[in-house]
């Protein structure tokens, strides 16, 4: 089997994820899938498919910024990016393709880079195997793979958009989408709904949006703490 026929198996074996924490608190929190979940479910299918995954390249950029706790206490907060090419192996046959993801994180200390490096390879698994994640009941869910052990997903197609409901609305495209994340780092956190109200939106692009939102919020704390 060819590595492209492997990453098929991948995506058919893996084809739904459903959030299963909570990120940030008040108003700030959201819903996301779990590195973890991410990791142990895919790591399992790779395994019983005869695909590794390295990294081989990797540029990283950092941004300081300084603000202060609710006592006026100042403190430094470092915002890491990391842009990393991947490698895919077929173990049976040497054959690869390289992939690339960027991720970001924050942190106080020295933990941003590997905030980031999660980030990035997270969502590098979740956009090379195409894997949508929601609020869907866990009947949807994919377990994780013990190796060796087969498991047979079963598509699910109740919860589709119907035709009626995706009927001429257009795609949303990734300069649109580029966009939208620059005025929602803003403040336009209600384009989100807007956009999902005219254009047919993935579960990766909204979930890239809400990731924007959380960002902004936190900025907009900090700058809050530090006016104060």
């Amino acid at each position: 089997m060819n590595i492209y026929q492997k990453i098929s198996k991948v995506m058919e074996e893996v084809s739904y994820l459903k959030k299963d924490t909570t990120v940030g608190s008040g108003s700030y929190a959201f819903k996301a899938v779990s590195d973890e979940k991410v990791f142990r479910t895919v790591r399992a299918s790779l395994i019983t498919n005869g695909l590794i995954i390295i990294p081989i390249e990797q540029v990283h950029q950092h941004t300081d910024t300084l603000s202060a706790n609710k006592d006026g206490v100042p403190k430094m907060s470092r915002f890491s990016t990391v842009d990393t090419k991947y490698r895919i192996f077929n173990i049976e046959d040497g054959e690869y393709i390289d992939a690339v993801s960027s991720g970001t994180g924050e942190d106080s200390s020295d933990k941003g880079v590997g905030k980031a490096q999660t980030y990035s390879y997270k969502y590098l698994l979740l956009r090379i195997f195409t894997i949508p994640v929601g609020d869907k009941p866990d009947e949807f869910d994919t377990p994780a793979m013990t190796p060796g052990k087969k498991v047979i997903v079963v598509p699910q197609v109740q919860n589709s958009p119907t035709p009626e409901q995706t009927e001429g609305k257009p795609d949303l495209t990734t300069k649109q989408l580029n966009q939208a994340i620059a005025r929602i780092e803003k403040g336009e956190f209600a384009l989100v709904e807007v956009l999902e109200q005219n254009f047919t939106v993935t579960p990766g692009q909204k979930e890239h949006m809400e990731q924007s939102i959380n960002y902004a919020k936190r900025q907009l704390a900090e700058r809050e703490l530090v006016n104060a």
